[in-house]
């Protein structure tokens, strides 16, 4: 199993993970008892994360490579700079091998220094762009939940039913 948890101040998990979990430490887990899961459907598959909102759909994809999946997928992954794209290589290499899948990291907050030549601005601003009015498309969003909220909104308002959008907020 792996998780991937960012530090939130004051977090009573995160400080725990961060600053006191020492490798090798013993964990007792329960769950996962959640409702965000990849539905077999025959729609693209539209996938939208800002940090560490990534967890789920490596999974999602993982379960794609796996069942030899045909779907078209798209994950859109947003963050600030390049050092925070989280499993970057992970995802040039599934971009390889996954012929129906593509790959969209933007960042928001790039400097000179960070010699970016990728996409620039907001997860949103590429799903304004890249997202066609009233497209037969499965969504899934995880992330923070105002990313997760304007991303519905946006959607919900190019005509994506919202039987179609699945999300997690991380509160």
């Amino acid at each position: 199993m792996e998780l991937i948890i960012t530090r939130v101040e004051a977090g009573v998990v995160s400080t725990y993970v961060h600053d006191f979990l020492k490798e090798g430490d013993e964990l007792t887990l329960r769950g996962p008892f959640g409702e965000f899961y990849l539905r077999d459907s025959d729609r693209e598959l539209v996938m939208i994360a800002t940090g560490s909102g990534l967890a789920p759909f490596r999974a999602m994809l993982a379960q794609l490579r796996e069942s030899g999946s045909g779907r078209k997928a798209t994950l859109f992954f947003g963050d600030r700079r390049p050092f925070d794209l989280l499993y970057y290589e992970e995802l040039l290499e599934l971009e390889r091998v996954l012929p129906d899948f593509t790959y969209v990291p933007t960042l928001s907050r790039t400097t000179a220094e960070d010699q970016w030549t990728g996409t620039k601005g907001r997860v949103t601003d590429m799903i304004q762009k890249n997202i066609p009015d009233n497209a037969p498309i499965d969504v899934y969003i995880c992330g923070a939940p105002a990313m997760v909220q304007s991303c519905f909104d946006l959607l919900t308002a190019k005509g994506i039913p919202a039987e179609h959008l699945w999300y997690d907020k991380f509160d």
